[in-house]
């Protein structure tokens, strides 16, 4: 069976599973929320660290983009994950077997799916929030570099949680990473490698120094 043909057979399906789902509806519209809090709510934060506190808030936007740029695939990843664990539940790998779809281009299409969203939310997301314009070309670098932790949270999820709701607690668990990994560059603590678990999330971060504004110079 063509990969092409999975897509069109699974992707219809995935979609009536989510739009039946309260909590899988509402997840695709976290990064673009996001989005908009940022846009609206960092300067006005940052306006008020600067009056009250004499602090400069600008050097650090790349870091807070760096953190929406892997929050959309996580939330991508998370999305799939779920599907996984209804699919898990429901033995649909096993009645996959007695099909002429393979296991391999199932998996592939699993997998493939948290990256495109990742990318596609990102690419429309990060020009919404403004605070630090990219380029597409690097826009789309630094995409493509921060959906490669969808899948791995997509198969975390699948693996490890037990129910939806366990799910949603890795979910949250993950977020407060992002946290750790922007506090440790505040404070240029020593802790950063406990934050940067992925080689792809350093990577997403670090790709930040293209746009003009360095993270090395925010860490010194």
């Amino acid at each position: 069976m063509k990969t092409l043909t999975i897509f069109k057979t699974l992707g219809p399906i995935d979609l009536k599973n989510v739009r039946r789902d309260s909590l899988l509806l509402w997840l695709p519209l976290i990064p673009i929320i996001q989005a908009l809090g940022i846009r609206g709510g960092v300067p006005i934060v940052a306006a008020a660290l600067q009056q009250h506190l004499g602090f400069d808030l600008t050097p650090y936007y790349p870091l807070i983009m760096g953190a929406f740029v892997l929050e959309s695939p996580i939330t991508t990843g998370v999305i799939v994950g779920f599907l996984l664990l209804d699919e898990r539940d429901s033995h649909m790998l096993t009645a996959l077997l007695v099909t002429p779809m393979p296991l391999s281009g199932y998996f592939l299409y699993r997998i493939s799916i948290p990256v495109l969203l990742g990318v596609t939310t990102t690419l429309i997301g990060f020009p919404i929030a403004g605070l630090t314009p990219l380029p597409f070309g690097h826009l789309l670098v630094v995409a493509s570099l921060g959906s490669l932790i969808g899948p791995q949270v997509a198969l975390f999820l699948a693996a490890f949680a037990e129910n939806k709701v366990a799910g949603f607690a890795m979910f949250k668990f993950l977020n407060s990473l992002l946290f750790i990994r922007a506090r440790t560059e505040l404070l240029a603590l020593p802790a950063r490698w406990f934050a940067g678990q992925s080689n792809y999330a350093h990577a997403a971060f670090a790709a930040f120094s293209e746009s003009g504004t360095s993270l090395a110079r925010i860490s010194e």
